[in-house]
């Protein structure tokens, strides 16, 4: 479990709360599900899954959630 906050001026604007599901094989492959909660924003909560090299470490799975993270509003945006 892995849990990030992105904060302004103190001020909570992103919770996100990472769980690992499943180990796929000895290289450390891994399956997260991914929760981000947004105060005061639409959508308030995007859930997605998502698979990383363990060995990588904590910091590249990090940009790994932010960058699938854009991608979701992206589409999010388009179905307006």
């Amino acid at each position: 479990m892995m849990d990030l906050e992105t904060r302004i001026n103190g001020r909570l604007i992103g919770h996100i709360y990472i769980l690992n599901k499943r180990v796929f094989d000895k290289k450390g492959k891994t399956l997260y599900s991914v929760e981000c909660y947004r105060p005061g924003r639409e959508p308030t909560l995007i859930k997605f899954n998502l698979n990383h090299q363990r060995e990588k470490g904590a910091e590249r799975l990090t940009l790994e959630i932010y960058q699938r993270l854009d991608k979701e509003l992206k589409k999010l945006e388009k179905q307006k």
